[in-house]
C-alpha cells in the first residue's frame, strides 16, 4: 500500500464515471486522490482548481477523451499543464488516452497509457509503477541540487580562505623584501607562510572540479 503518492485527476464531465473508477482503485492502493466532482467549464483554471492540493500533489492524471479534446478547456489547460505553471510547480502530468481518441498537440510528444473504457481500473498498476519511478527520479534530482548547493558553499568558503591566506603570504614576502639583510630564520618564516595558501589552492581546485561535475549532473537532470 502506498501512502506517499498524491494525485489530482483532471477529466471532462462526460468522463466522470471513468475518473471515479480510476480514483477508487488508486485509493484502494493507498494513494491520496484529489478529484473534482464538478463540471469543468471553459475558462476554469486547472491551477486554481488544485491550488489547495498543490503542496501535496505530485501528479496530475489527464484523462483525454473525444469530449475532452473538443473542449476549449482541454486546448488551453492541457497546454498550460505541460508547459506552464504546473510544470514549474514540480507537478508531472500523466496522460491517459480513453478509447481511440487522437491526442491533442500539447500531449502528442508525451508517452500516454491506454485506457479501456470497459475496464478503466486496469490502467492503475501501470500508473503506479510509472508514478513511483518519476517520484524516485524527482527525489534524486532534489538530492543532487542539495549537494550542488553544499559544494557551492564549500567552494566559496575555500576561495575566501585562500584569498586571506594569499594576502598573509604576500605580506610576509613584503616584510622579507624590506629587510636589508634577512636572516635564515626570517626566510624560513616567510617560506612557512606560503604553505597554507598552497594547500588551500589545491583544496580549492579539487572543490571546483567536484562542483563542475555536479553542475553537469544537475543540468542533465533538468
Amino acid at each position: 500500500m502506498s501512502t506517499d503518492l498524491a494525485i489530482f485527476i483532471s477529466y471532462a464531465h462526460a468522463d466522470q464515471a471513468v475518473a471515479r473508477v480510476i480514483a477508487k482503485r488508486l485509493e484502494s492502493e493507498g494513494v491520496r486522490v484529489w478529484i473534482d466532482e464538478g463540471q469543468l467549464r471553459i475558462g476554469d483554471s486547472l491551477i486554481d482548481r488544485i491550488s489547495q492540493a498543490l503542496d501535496d500533489v505530485q501528479f496530475v492524471i489527464a484523462i483525454v477523451s473525444r469530449t475532452a479534446v473538443q473542449s476549449q478547456w482541454c486546448k488551453k489547460e492541457l497546454s498550460l499543464a505541460m508547459t506552464g505553471g504546473l510544470r514549474l510547480a514540480g507537478v508531472r502530468v500523466l496522460p491517459l488516452r480513453l478509447g481511440d481518441t487522437e491526442m491533442p498537440p500539447a500531449l502528442r510528444d508525451s508517452l500516454y497509457a491506454q485506457v479501456d473504457p470497459a475496464d478503466p481500473a486496469a490502467v492503475v498498476p501501470r500508473l503506479l509503477v510509472d508514478a513511483r519511478s518519476h517520484q524516485a527520479d524527482a527525489a534524486s534530482a532534489v538530492a543532487r541540487v542539495a549537494e550542488l548547493q553544499n559544494l557551492t558553499r564549500i567552494h566559496a568558503k575555500l576561495v575566501d580562505q585562500y584569498a586571506k591566506a594569499r594576502q598573509h603570504a604576500n605580506d610576509a614576502i613584503m616584510v622579507l623584501c624590506e629587510a636589508s639583510n634577512p636572516s635564515e630564520r626570517q626566510v624560513a618564516w616567510v617560506t612557512a607562510q606560503q604553505k597554507p595558501a598552497a594547500e588551500l589552492c589545491a583544496q580549492m581546485d579539487e572543490a571546483a572540479e567536484d562542483l563542475a561535475i555536479m553542475r553537469r549532473l544537475v543540468r542533465r537532470l533538468g
